[in-house]
């Protein structure tokens, strides 16, 4: 007896999404949809810097994450919520690495326009060191967080924050 049943969509058709999962839905035995995700996805393309549109680096990141739980179908009453996913280079040294620096959060999937209620922000102090060629002779670490805060609302009141040291260093930058 099947109690439950998980559908999941994937993309066939964008060349910066496919595979990726555009929809997943959990129905009850009658196929009932019980919760909804859906995602949205963008790709970053930065200059790397040759003078190549070759050269070029593309990051394909989730922008947008909507959830829906129902009450008794999709034409009942619903919870929802969203998630907008931001990748600014700023608070990654000033390069693109692809790391995730702001996570806003909404009460209702459907607010456009509205102020987020959570808001996380996130620091990557990159440490990519050099010998005097240019060639890298130590650590590599551009994925790790180096700060990160929760804020309430858009940046309106700083709820925590945490500081993460790496390699002994005496500052997390």
């Amino acid at each position: 007896e099947i109690l439950n049943k998980q559908k999941t969509v994937f993309s066939q058709n964008a060349a910066n999404t496919i595979g990726r999962v555009i929809s997943s839905e959990l129905q009850n035995a009658s196929g009932i949809p019980l919760t909804r995700t859906e995602n949205d996805y963008a790709s970053l393309i930065y200059a790397n810097g040759g003078g190549s549109n070759n050269d070029d680096v593309t990051f394909n990141t989730t922008s947008e994450t909507r959830s829906y739980q129902y009450n008794n179908g999709t034409a009942s009453s619903t919870l929802s919520s969203k998630t907008r996913y931001e990748y600014d280079a700023a608070k990654q040294g000033g390069t693109p690495y692809g790391n995730l620096t702001h996570i806003r959060s909404y009460d209702d999937a459907a607010d456009d326009n509205g102020s987020p209620y959570n808001t996380t922000v996130r620091w990557y102090y990159p440490r990519a060191e050099v010998d005097t060629n240019g060639l890298l002779t130590g650590h590599w670490a551009v994925g790790l967080v180096g700060a990160e805060a929760q804020y309430s609302g858009n940046l309106d009141t700083l709820l925590n924050g945490v500081w993460s040291y790496y390699d002994n260093a005496a500052n997390n930058t």
